[in-house]
């Protein structure tokens, strides 16, 4: 139980390799938060990213970007046994989903329960970015990285039919985290896009596993 706590808590953070280990003999927050959905166990899971070409124009890799981020951090909780993440297999990597939207176009003009049948997984973590930004206010010379988005699980019966098995809205995320609204000086586009994406799939994570209190 104290690993399983260590490692999802130094997950959230980003860690890897030999910063991961050391966080282990930290102490971990308590108590464990649920997770928000938990229907995981035991299915097929696929994780696709959904953002506006306008977004894609400036970040062409934030699907695979975001992706990846989610993947790893669950694939780390499944190794600490958190017991959300029992059974579940991802048999196929995010570049996977994202070559499927770039051949279908029209995929953009339909709910995505209509298709999630037809992607091999039982479950889909299907996660819309509505916004990012890497500018405080949009033009500013001072950075803050700001992503909103929207998480949903699509849940595919055995008739291969989709249903929202959980949505939430507004699920925003900020790095650095504690700057302030204005920005902060001395950094550039691609941290903030990096620190944004990573706080935003934390974010998305959280939902998914129980996870140390931040209290």
């Amino acid at each position: 139980m104290r690993f399983k706590r260590l490692a999802v808590s130094s997950l959230l953070l980003g860690l890897s390799g030999c910063q991961l280990l050391g966080a282990l003999a930290a102490k971990a927050p308590v108590p464990d938060v649920d997770a928000a959905y938990k229907k995981l166990t035991g299915h097929t899971v696929g994780i696709m990213i959904y953002a506006d070409k306008s977004v894609l124009l400036d970040w062409p890799n934030l699907q695979v970007d975001a992706g990846n981020s989610i993947i790893n951090k669950l694939l780390i909780a499944q190794k600490a046994d958190v017991k959300d993440m029992t059974g579940v297999k991802f048999p196929y990597p995010p570049a996977s989903f994202v070559k499927y939207q770039r051949e279908h176009p029209e995929l953009e003009a339909i709910p995505v329960t209509e298709y999630a049948g037809k992607l091999g997984v039982e479950r889909l973590i299907y996660v819309e970015v509505n916004d990012l930004s890497t500018r405080a206010d949009g033009g500013s010379q001072l950075y803050l990285g700001k992503i909103d988005a929207t998480l949903k699980v699509i849940e595919i019966d055995d008739k291969k039919v989709g249903t929202v098995g959980f949505s939430e809205e507004g699920i925003k995320s900020q790095f650095p985290e504690k700057a302030p609204k204005e920005g902060v000086l001395n950094a550039n586009d691609r941290v903030m896009y990096a620190g944004a994406v990573n706080s935003m799939t934390n974010e998305v994570v959280k939902r998914l596993i129980q996870h140390p209190s931040e209290e």
